[in-house]
């Protein structure tokens, strides 16, 4: 009986036993620990980055904004006592190293460039100005617009040229005839070079050439602006200019320049 018992506990112990190993996991078993979903980080999109990268350059380099031009106007060009201003007004303007065709291009500029006038010829023909790339010249003033009186604009001679006086007078009353055309002429043909200039209100004219120039040149009457003193009604005039072939000097001999004019 005592074996009986004895062998019953005994089996009782080992089915224990082997209940028990059945619940504990093995390694193959055992589920992985559970990890922390991350959400993923926030970053800018390239939009985004190109974007901030742009406000920040403009940001250190505010001259990028010059980039952009405005056409200027009379309307919004301040003047003071000290500087006067203007703007050219035809599609393309040579600037010139002094008051007439025959000097040489110093740069050329679109219609709308603006420019410091510093002065004029004496008969007002023709504008010393500093457009804004600093470079100095003379333009002809028909074709600049100033936001000034004319009169305003100092009188300059100009420099690094020859200058030669000439009149045109009235012999009706020795009066002087205003805005005669005086053209300068040397060679003929495709070789020709020539400049003009126009008589002032007392008759008198200033004509320029280079300090280059050199060689026989020809003075001559070619013509009368609608302006003149002279005028009767339609812009026409009857009278005659002499010498009508004009005057002959070779530079550096520059004889003095008398026109009459007979009605």
């Amino acid at each position: 009986m005592l074996q009986i018992r004895k062998s019953y506990w005994l089996n009782i112990i080992f089915i224990t036993i082997l209940l028990a190993g059945c619940n504990v996991p093995s390694a193959e078993q055992a589920p992985a620990a559970p990890t922390q979903e991350v959400a993923p980080a926030e970053t800018a999109t390239p939009a985004l980055v190109m974007y901030t990268a742009t406000v920040m350059e403009e940001t250190q380099q505010p001259e990028v904004a010059e980039v952009a031009t405005i056409t200027p106007t009379a309307s919004i060009a301040p003047q003071t006592d000290s500087i006067l201003e203007g703007e050219t007004t035809v599609t393309s303007i040579n600037m010139r190293s002094g008051p007439t065709t025959i000097h040489d291009v110093v740069g050329t500029y679109n219609i709308g460039t603006l420019v410091t006038i510093l002065g004029q010829t004496p008969d007002g023909d023709w504008l010393y100005v500093q457009p804004r790339d600093n470079n100095f010249g003379w333009m002809y003033a028909d074709f600049v617009n100033p936001y000034i009186e004319p009169d305003v604009i100092p009188v300059m001679v100009p420099t690094g040229s020859t200058i030669f006086h000439g009149k045109v007078t009235n012999t009706a009353d020795n009066s002087g005839v205003s805005r005669v055309g005086i053209a300068i002429v040397q060679g003929s043909g495709e070789e020709v070079l020539r400049s003009e200039v126009y008589t002032m209100a007392n008759g008198e004219f200033d004509a320029y050439l280079p300090n280059t120039a050199i060689g026989l040149w020809r003075v001559v009457v070619v013509g009368v602006q609608c302006e003149s003193n002279i005028m009767i009604d339609n812009c026409t005039y009857t009278g005659t200019f002499s010498p009508d072939l004009g005057y002959s000097f070779t530079i550096p001999d520059i004889p003095a320049m008398e026109f009459s004019y007979t009605p």
